[in-house]
């Protein structure tokens, strides 16, 4: 963690993220958007990485496992030198 302090080196520092929410909040409680951002998220853990997890694991994660084909990785030219 940085907390905040410039990235003074020529490395690039990625920023990972994670956001958490209610399982009962992720499957709509509401069905107005602006309240429940949730429901628009797509599901984003591939099933050969969640069928590598624990029983436990995998059933916190059972609201994000998806049998789609995913584009994720870090795309070409993403990061710059200064």
């Amino acid at each position: 963690w940085h907390g905040g302090t410039p990235n003074l080196s020529d490395a690039t520092r990625f920023l990972p993220n994670v956001e958490f929410a209610a399982p009962w909040w992720c499957v709509g409680a509401t069905e107005e958007f602006w309240r429940n951002p949730w429901k628009l998220a797509p599901r984003g853990m591939p099933r050969q990485l969640w069928s590598r997890l624990s029983a436990y694991a995998q059933h916190l994660c059972r609201m994000v496992v998806t049998d789609k084909d995913l584009d994720y990785g870090v795309r070409d030219g993403f990061s710059y030198r200064r």
